[in-house]
């Protein structure tokens, strides 16, 4: 459940320091510099992550920072329209935004890497609030209005970068649905959080390894008869129905992989649907390389177009090197998706 802008900012923290005082909190300009005089403590040289308990004590001094620069944005704009030495409002938006994400590449690294699922616990408690706070903050109309009114009051200080980067984030609030009613906004932020839930727990199941019974390993050579844990499928194995066997075992249906990936694709097209695309993939392209969707389609559709001769020569390449390499090749006219790697195998040995 998303925490009411009212209450996302109510933790305090002494590790907290406010912009023009004595430090950024947790060293985080440069936490990848250590010296012997300052030794390493803690996930990455951060003190606080020298235990899980630590993330969150970061979650709350991310929250207590946050809170401090929110407070500032809004509560200062008239105060910095009248000080030219005063910081602009984009500026105060990027700190905002430093502060967040920062804390939440680091937080997410962790969740990915670390080996001991303490931590990696610990790392997606603090992901799940890092996500709802951005997505809160995105929907939040007192930032948006802040930014918009300070490109009349603060213009003759912006650079053009500066001004481009407000135009965009002024936009990035738009597609956050920062103009909706405050019922819709709280819908957002939920369809946000689903994204998220739906898009860990998915990524997290999708290459979880499979339980081979007797039946399964019935045919399998007779080195290969105590394998009880199928990691993945067995590419590089001569035998061609092998391959094809612990392919389709390995990517068999899931049931609650498929119900996570609907619940993930649900919740983006309605998060696009609010915001007036048609779909996810038109919202996706906005402010990319290409544009916009249409641009996309049509880039995609000519390398498709532009290469398929030329695959279909690989492809019949791959399909002779996997089939005279293999053993109980049973239809030497086609090729399948477990044959690729076998293939380039072959090809790298006899390169």
């Amino acid at each position: 459940m998303p925490l009411p802008l009212k209450n996302i900012f109510s933790l305090t923290s002494k590790l907290a320091k406010s912009r023009h005082g004595s430090s950024r909190f947790l060293g985080f300009k440069a936490p990848f510099v250590f010296t012997k005089e300052s030794p390493v403590v803690g996930l990455f040289g951060n003190f606080l992550l020298q235990t899980p308990k630590g993330f969150e004590l970061l979650t709350q001094a991310v929250n207590a920072r946050s809170g401090e620069l929110v407070r500032e944005i809004v509560d200062g704009i008239e105060e910095r329209a009248a000080d030219p030495q005063k910081c602009t409002t984009v500026q105060l938006i990027d700190d905002l935004s430093n502060e967040i994400c920062t804390a939440a590449d680091l937080t997410d690294c962790v969740r990915c890497m670390h080996l001991i699922p303490q931590f990696t616990e610990a790392a997606e408690k603090s992901m799940r609030f890092f996500t709802c706070l951005v997505e809160t903050l995105n929907t939040t109309p007192e930032l948006y209005f802040a930014l918009k009114r300070s490109l009349e009051t603060e213009s003759a200080r912006l650079d053009p970068v500066s001004l481009r980067t407000a135009k965009m984030l002024l936009q990035d609030f738009e597609l956050s649905g920062v103009l909706l009613s405050d019922s819709e906004r709280q819908r957002f932020v939920q369809l946000s959080n689903e994204i998220y839930d739906a898009g860990t727990k998915f990524v997290a199941g999708y290459d979880k390894p499979v339980e081979l019974t007797q039946d399964d390993k019935k045919d399998f050579p007779q080195e290969l008869k105590d394998l009880e844990i199928l990691d993945g499928p067995l590419f590089q194995h001569d035998d061609a129905k092998l391959r094809k066997f612990t392919f389709n075992k390995f990517y068999q249906h899931n049931g609650e992989q498929e119900l996570l990936l609907k619940r993930l694709i649900s919740s983006r097209h309605q998060m696009a649907q609010m915001t007036g695309f048609p779909t996810f993939a038109h919202r996706a392209q906005i402010n990319s390389i290409l544009g916009d969707y249409e641009n996309a389609h049509k880039f995609l559709m000519s390398v498709i177009e532009g290469f398929s001769s030329q695959i279909e020569d690989e492809v019949e390449q791959i399909r002779d090197l996997a089939n005279s390499n293999s053993k109980n090749v049973t239809d030497f006219r086609t090729v399948g998706l477990a044959d690729i790697e076998f293939a380039v195998k072959v090809l790298k040995i006899f390169s």
